[in-house]
């Protein structure tokens, strides 16, 4: 079977905690929402009730084990013949130029300009509740400003507040909706 190579979008934190190597998970909804899942497979299939289905009841993930995902992020490709992007940070006046970008959204990035390709080493359905301390911290998120002077603090609280930040409107953390979480690493860009 050959590697599929597939994009997916990701914000510019992310990116930011993608580089510096301190996410390797993310996930994303399920669609559509089961109220019940029957059955979880190896590949990352799941058995659900869902009435609409006929024959074959399983939901499959977007991305699957061993697939290879370019990360489509904002970026501008205006600037000397090279591509900035905007998780770099810094500044183009800064750096010389009369002005900032425009920048573009990742979602209408080429292939051919992703300097992030990442492999998916699992996949799993589970509800966004679900996530665990060490789930949370693998999905790039860190210690906030305030937080106490003895280190304590919630990755999953943490979490909890980026998910509704990102997805309050649609599938709130509260709502303990469905996710296909996927654990990925880093790999060298495609030749």
């Amino acid at each position: 079977m050959a590697i599929r190579e597939v994009p997916i979008i990701f914000s510019a934190p992310m990116v930011e905690a993608i580089l510096e190597g301190r996410k390797t998970q993310t996930r994303r909804v399920l669609h559509p929402q089961p109220n019940i899942i029957l059955g979880q497979y190896p590949d990352g299939t799941i058995e659900t009730n869902l009435i609409f289905r006929r024959g074959d009841q399983r939901i499959h993930p977007r991305y699957q084990v061993g697939d290879r995902l370019w990360v489509k992020e904002t970026w501008n490709d205006d600037w000397c013949d090279h591509v900035i992007y905007k998780a770099d940070g810094g500044s183009a006046k800064a750096a010389g130029y009369a002005t900032e970008p425009k920048w573009k959204s990742g979602r209408f990035m080429f292939k051919k300009h992703a300097r992030i390709w990442l492999e998916v080493t699992a996949v799993r359905a589970e509800q966004i509740t679900s996530i665990t301390t060490a789930d949370a911290i693998a999905e790039g998120v860190i210690a906030p400003a305030d937080c106490p002077s003895d280190g304590t603090w919630a990755p999953t609280l943490c979490f909890a507040e980026l998910w509704d930040s990102i997805h309050g409107k649609t599938h709130p953390w509260s709502e303990n909706c469905w996710v296909w979480a996927y654990t990925f690493k880093r790999i060298e860009a495609r030749p």
